[in-house]
């Protein structure tokens, strides 16, 4: 613990209705120099800097702290009860089709008549079906859960966001002449949706 300057060296101590102690304890950091957040990078300046503690996964200082005393003397950490599972697909982009519709003005020169059984127009394939696909679609969805029990009822909170890194795949075009592979439709933007279940 760094004694150069004060403050934030207290914590506090209680136990919860299942066994588990929880400490809280201060950052050991000075957070008056300049009014702001108490990061300090400038070399001697460890005492105003919370990055050495309450923001250093491996310092206990400035964090909450929950265990479970043992008989023996010894702790175990409590289960968190936390849920997270996800989902990835990746599936191919749409089929490109390209189609042009031939009608008698074009086709009767080279042909030295009108098209027969009387039609005025004649679809012609540029794209061989089944050749050419769209941009791949790869989507990443993730679920994060937490389990809270009170005596025999259980409740769990679920987070669910879906398309995780926002990607902005198309999933169909136009394929029409004039309008040939302008989008119609993209993925849904990253968006978050909250549930809650009650089990009783």
């Amino acid at each position: 613990m760094q004694r150069r300057a004060c403050c934030h060296t207290g914590g506090s101590i209680t136990f919860d209705r299942a066994g588990n102690l929880w400490l809280s304890t201060g950052d050991n950091s000075n957070p008056f120099a300049s009014g702001y957040a108490p990061i300090d990078e400038r070399p001697g300046r460890e005492p105003w800097d919370a990055q050495k503690s309450s923001g250093n996964t491996n310092d206990l200082r400035g964090k909450i702290i929950r265990i479970h005393p043992e008989p023996d003397g010894s702790y175990t950490i409590p289960r968190a009860d936390l849920l997270v599972s996800g989902t990835f697909r990746s599936v191919p982009g749409p089929e490109v089709y390209a189609n042009y519709t031939a009608t008698n003005a074009v086709v009767a020169p080279s042909l030295g008549r009108t098209l027969s059984g009387g039609v005025t127009n004649l679809p012609v394939t540029i794209v061989e079906p089944g050749t050419m696909y769209g941009e791949r679609l790869n989507q990443v969805d993730m679920r994060f859960g937490k389990i809270l029990r009170l005596g025999r009822m259980k409740t769990v909170v679920n987070l669910d966001v879906y398309n995780v890194f926002n990607v902005n795949t198309v999933l169909t075009v136009n394929y029409a002449y004039a309008t040939w592979l302008r989008p119609t439709s993209i993925l849904l933007a990253r968006f978050a949706k909250i549930g809650v279940q009650f089990d009783f």
